[in-house]
């Protein structure tokens, strides 16, 4: 793995880190975390490290300073929620910069119609390692309007939400290619929205659509592959673990979490 990759996954920690610290000032009454929190002192041990190998310092002076000003190594000094947000404003502005074809999330463009099989891919890719959510976790690495832990909140305009995401640049798109697909107004906008936006994507056919009515904007590159080719599924798995900086699952967890996936989704067909 290059340092470019290093950096992504020691961001994505530190990232972590700070969400963890969220939680425990949300579960704190007097609403902040001091020098005897365990993950703070992780955290500044971390920070610090990352800071010097990648020289942030000198390249990223706007960055450095505020993450130096939330660092005292002191007996007096606390955290709270607004100082934790704006470290993970910052290390978030550096992810971007250190890591420029990294993405934040995956958007899963389907049907809801196939909402059984969309479910069995997203527990694919938290097999991969791709975190799932948690109660005071505000950004979400997935976005799929049909699935519990990632659809639209309640009052929030779905049209509204979508149109956000798919300008999101350090969005990868999944397109779930089914005959549903092509049937749908709004999934043929999402493709539309994609082209104009020139995103990066991956298109994955569900083992029996017919590959000949695939139409629409995107270029007729076979860039596709079917849910069920389990090689194109072990590459997809690399390109995964590589755009989010994530830890290489272990052979054996991911052949069987991939064969299980593929099993699941021929049952479907039956």
């Amino acid at each position: 793995m290059g340092k470019k990759y290093e950096a992504l996954t020691e961001i994505n920690e530190l990232l972590q880190l700070c969400e963890v610290m969220r939680q425990d000032i949300l579960a704190n009454e007097n609403k902040y975390i001091n020098y005897k929190n365990p993950t703070y002192a992780i955290y500044k041990e971390k920070v610090v490290a990352f800071v010097q190998k990648h020289n942030i310092e000198k390249l990223y002076r706007e960055q450095y300073s505020l993450i130096n000003e939330y660092y005292y190594n002191s007996r007096t000094w606390s955290l709270n929620l607004k100082e934790i947000d704006i470290l993970a404003k910052v290390i978030l502005e550096l992810k971007q910069k250190l890591c420029k074809d990294a993405k934040n999330k995956i958007f899963i463009s389907h049907s809801e119609k196939d909402k059984t099989s969309v479910d069995l891919f997203i527990e694919l890719l938290h097999a991969i390692g791709v975190p799932h959510p948690t109660q005071n976790t505000e950004e979400k690495y997935i976005f799929c309007s049909s699935h519990p832990d990632y659809y639209i909140e309640n009052g929030h305009l779905n049209k509204i939400k979508v149109k956000a995401e798919l300008q999101n640049q350090d969005t990868f798109f999944v397109l779930w290619y089914t005959d549903n697909y092509f049937n749908s107004p709004c999934c043929l906008n999402e493709v539309g929205a994609i082209w104009v936006n020139n995103r990066d994507y991956q298109e994955i056919l569900e083992p029996d659509f017919d590959s000949t009515n695939i139409k629409g904007l995107l270029d007729n590159q076979p860039v596709w592959f079917r849910a069920d080719d389990k090689y194109r599924l072990n590459d997809f798995k690399n390109q995964v673990v590589t755009m989010f900086g994530l830890d290489m699952p272990s052979e054996n967890h991911w052949e069987q979490s991939r064969d299980k996936f593929i099993k699941r989704l021929k049952e479907l067909r039956s």
